[in-house]
Parts: structure tokens; C-alpha cells; sequence
């Protein structure tokens, strides 16, 4: 792996880090702000997707929805894996999300674990998230 690759990867990975580190803040501008305008956001919960956003204002949208009553939100990302195509990259990172919200009514505690399966392209501004399917394989209610 040269420098550049190296570079490339950083800065790939920093994307997914600050993009986890602002939902937790509740920076919905800082959240969205490294999607291109064209980006697709996926949910899906094992096999089932739950969500399908596209363009970047749909999902600056979605992420500042006032009926998601979250009271708290932590992301823990783990192992990231990045493959470089020149100018586009694919790669998935592991993320441990534990939430605490309003649903129904009632609170509610949950861990997840999601794989965060993403398409990059560099463009002049840098790396950015072209799509994002973020899949949740395991939900963990915490009493």
C-alpha cells in the first residue's frame, strides 16, 4: 500500500467517524454533510430494508426528523474495511449502537449491531458517501 492509498483510506474512515461521533451530538449538518447530493441512505434491519432515502436534503431530512424522540444516542465503530477502485472505493464498518427513545409512548433502551455498507467517490472536495446501507444484524433491548 503506497502513501496516497494510505491517505485515501484515513480519510474514508474519518468520514464514517465523524459522520457516527455527530449523530451522537444531535449535528445533523456535520451528519450529512460528507453524502453527495445524488447519495442513497438504506435501513435494513436483518433481510427487511425499512428505509430507502435519496439525495442528500432527503436525508438531512430524515436524520432531523422531530418525531425521532431519541434521548440519547452512542455509536462504537470497530473494524472498518475499505477497498480502493481509483477514484470510487467500497467498504463496510462495524458499528455497536446503543439509543434510548421514546417509541409508542414508552422509553425504550436498544444495543444494535450494524454493518455500514458504503459506496465512496473522491470528488474535489474529497472523499464522499455516494451510498450508505446501514444493516442492522442484531438488536438488543436493554431493560
Amino acid at each position: 500500500m503506497n502513501l496516497q492509498e494510505m491517505s485515501d483510506k484515513m480519510e474514508i474512515q474519518e468520514i464514517m467517524n465523524r459522520l457516527s461521533t455527530c449523530a451522537d451530538d444531535g449535528d445533523v449538518e456535520g451528519q450529512t454533510m460528507d453524502f453527495t447530493d445524488d447519495a442513497v441512505f438504506r435501513v435494513v434491519h436483518e433481510t427487511t430494508v425499512n428505509a430507502e432515502v435519496n439525495g442528500k436534503d432527503n436525508i438531512y431530512q430524515m436524520f432531523n426528523d422531530p418525531g425521532l424522540d431519541f434521548k440519547f444516542v452512542y455509536h462504537l465503530n470497530g473494524q472498518c474495511v475499505i477497498n480502493l477502485h481509483g477514484d470510487t472505493a467500497d467498504g463496510v464498518t462495524y458499528n455497536q449502537v446503543t439509543w434510548q427513545a421514546k417509541i409508542d409512548g414508552k422509553q425504550t433502551t436498544m444495543t444494535e449491531c450494524a454493518k455500514y455498507n458504503c459506496k465512496y467517490i473522491r470528488t474535489e472536495q474529497g472523499w464522499k458517501i455516494q451510498e450508505l446501507e446501514s444493516n442492522f444484524v442484531f438488536s438488543l433491548p436493554i431493560k
